[in-house]
């Protein structure tokens, strides 16, 4: 499979997510290495990779030919930082719907949204390929991966008490066995982008408050509440660019919770959109929105 994306991360940099390819092979290799001798939270030490730079690229190559598996690659500064990727559980019937997924960061980068954009964007790749359920195992030690991963929707399915016997502690490690419903998530993830447009016909997943939330982006919250200090002549705080849309369930920035107006209004009316009120054409306050913006009034007339 091909992919490719670029982000922002927590620390203002462009990070480029792609498909790895032939080329990346001893690079990524040296990555997928250095990064099993960071943490005692994957399957192998770095001196138990048995694969060369030549199979490495072999392997790319495959993932990118292939129509349900792909390894991704995060990029930036001109380096690769991160590895992550899918591929079916089994090939017969009974087991070629169920993808199982793979990720590693360097530690240098941990903390900046890498793991996030990764797991993101294999999930893309997976409802794409069309997988019916993506798996993964998680020592139960590491907090921070669980709790991204349940914030994707990822559900724990069992443990297994004795999953990884560890070479520095020699002790047992237990695994968290979790899934993600696919159909479910991707029915889901449409559900929410119709709910994602406001109140006003303007499409909340497009804004800078939504992105920084959504994707905890402590950058573009600067970045955004710099921006709109200036064009409202009022201080606002990156700790107040926090906002899952204003039609959706979750917290708001000030002026979608308690100054917008036209959701005031809205919520009063109690209609869905001020496509559903009879007083959308002759509206002054929408007018402000709609004679800036065809696109909204478009989706308010198509509700």
């Amino acid at each position: 499979m091909k992919y490719y994306k670029t982000v922002i991360l927590n620390n203002g940099s462009e990070c480029i997510l792609r498909n790895g390819t032939e080329k990346d092979g001893k690079e990524a290799l040296d990555v997928f290495v250095l990064t099993h001798g960071q943490t005692d939270y994957l399957l192998t030490y770095p001196d138990e990779n048995s694969f060369s730079a030549e199979q490495e690229a072999e392997f790319l190559k495959k993932q990118t030919e292939s129509e349900n598996g792909i390894e991704i690659v995060a990029e930036t500064g001109g380096k690769i930082v991160g590895l992550a990727g899918i591929d079916a559980v089994g090939t017969k019937y009974k087991t070629c719907r169920r993808a199982e997924f793979g990720i590693s960061v360097d530690k240098d980068c941990w903390g900046l949204g890498v793991g996030r954009a990764l797991t993101g964007a294999c999930i893309e790749c997976a409802v794409k390929a069309g997988y019916a359920q993506i798996e993964l195992d998680v020592v139960a030690e590491n907090e921070r991966a669980i709790s991204l991963y349940k914030s994707f929707g990822f559900t724990e399915y069992g443990r297994n008490p004795r999953g990884f016997l560890s070479r520095i502690t020699g002790k047992w490690q237990e695994l968290v066995l979790m899934r993600l419903e696919l159909d479910s998530y991707a029915r889901k993830e449409g559900n929410d982008m119709k709910e994602l447009i406001a109140y006003c016909g303007l499409d909340c997943s497009k804004c800078d408050a939504f992105i920084a939330t959504k994707n905890d982006d402590g950058a573009l919250r600067e970045k955004t509440a710099k921006l709109w200090t200036e064009l409202n002549g009022v201080e606002i705080t990156p700790e107040q660019i926090n906002c899952e849309g204003c039609r959706m369930d979750g917290v708001k920035t000030v002026f979608c919770d308690s100054l917008c107006g036209i959701r005031q209004c809205a919520l009063k009316r109690g209609v869905k959109t001020c496509g559903d009120c009879p007083d959308m054409e002759s509206c002054e306050t929408l007018s402000m929105i709609t004679s800036n913006s065809k696109e909204a009034l478009e989706r308010l007339k198509n509700k």
